[in-house]
């Protein structure tokens, strides 16, 4: 009976709350390579768990943008990353316990996929205020996400460790190391006690070593798998690469012609020359700092890159069009 009520609780608690679970729409934006749902009003203090839905012919993965009435933008601080797998999946992303960013009235949301945004539906997107078992299953997803395999930019490259609820896994391992060692000497204390045997503090910290030892093996093998399973991703992401020269492997890694519109700009660009850009965020627009190196970047340019974002007025009035790419793509010239 006991654990039918405590089978009973469970359930209960893991049923959203009633009035709070919201259906929003995410819909395909013509000649984008991303997903986008119409102006929304939503409390983030109220909604903080996003569920979808997702049919994709492919593995990778996918970032969620939001714009709220702090800062109307789509960008990069302002974003969570997970993983998407091939097939049709249920994505459960506690943002607000991924990113402290996730505040006040909510005005969009952008679900951008790091590969062919044309194979893959949104078939039903749900924002809800999160309850036990959609923390869970956030959590779970987060651990085995992207964020474990992102090298990060240092002399030795080290990886990041994979991330709950916004946090180090390491976090969570060193306090439960430090909770499992004080059970185990207030549990066999009291049993030396109970017994009216001497205390021995050698037998103690003996046995709380074992417990340690073996609780610091069991999180190793577990991390283990995670940094596999990590190894395994990123080697099957950089399969298509292989055999390719660097030229085709950007192509592949950009989306859509980002790439060859880099290199448009960079044939008609003199590496001399200073250049400005409008880029939206979402297409990671440090990529044209780097791609178009040695030019440099100033607010006072020559050149203005434009890329599938509408210019500043500021900048309208300063640059007009000089060469085209496409419509939407074209470098422009100071006045």
């Amino acid at each position: 009976m006991r654990l039918l009520g405590v089978a009973i609780v469970f359930c209960l608690a893991a049923l959203p709350a009633i009035g709070l679970d919201q259906p929003i729409t995410f819909q395909p934006v013509s000649d984008q390579p991303y997903w986008q749902t119409p102006e929304l009003v939503i409390d983030s203090a109220d909604y903080d768990t996003l569920i979808l839905k997702i049919e994709s012919k492919q593995n990778g993965t996918a970032k969620l943008f939001w714009m709220n009435h702090y800062d109307m933008q789509f960008n990069q601080p302002k974003s969570t990353w997970f993983s998407v797998k091939a097939g049709t999946h249920d994505y459960y992303l506690n943002i607000a316990s991924q990113n402290q960013y996730w505040m006040g009235w909510i005005k969009g949301l952008l679900l951008y996929p790091e590969f062919d945004s044309k194979s893959i539906t949104i078939n039903e997107a749900n924002i809800i205020k999160g309850n036990i078992f959609t923390n869970i299953m956030s959590g779970w997803q987060e651990f085995w996400g992207p964020k474990g395999r992102l090298i990060i930019g240092s002399t030795i490259n080290t990886m990041q460790s994979s991330y709950l609820f916004g946090r180090s896994i390491f976090v969570y391992i060193y306090w439960m190391i430090g909770i499992f060692s004080v059970f185990f000497l207030l549990k066999k204390i009291k049993k030396l006690l109970l017994q009216k045997q001497k205390l021995s503090f050698e037998l103690l910290f003996n046995r709380a070593g074992k417990v340690v030892v073996g609780t610091i093996i069991f999180f190793w093998c577990l991390l283990e798998l995670n940094t596999m399973y990590n190894n395994w991703q990123m080697a099957r992401m950089d399969f298509p690469l292989i055999g390719k020269t660097i030229d085709e492997q950007r192509t592949l890694v950009n989306t859509g012609d980002f790439y060859q519109f880099m290199l448009f700009c960079e044939k008609y660009i003199s590496p001399e020359a200073d250049f400005d850009y409008s880029i939206p965020p979402v297409y990671n627009d440090i990529k044209a700092r780097f791609y178009l190196y040695p030019r440099k970047i100033t607010k006072e340019a020559d050149f203005l890159v434009v890329y599938d974002k509408d210019p500043e007025k500021e900048q309208v009035n300063r640059y007009k069009p000089w060469k085209t790419f496409r419509q939407g793509a074209y470098i422009a010239k100071k006045r």
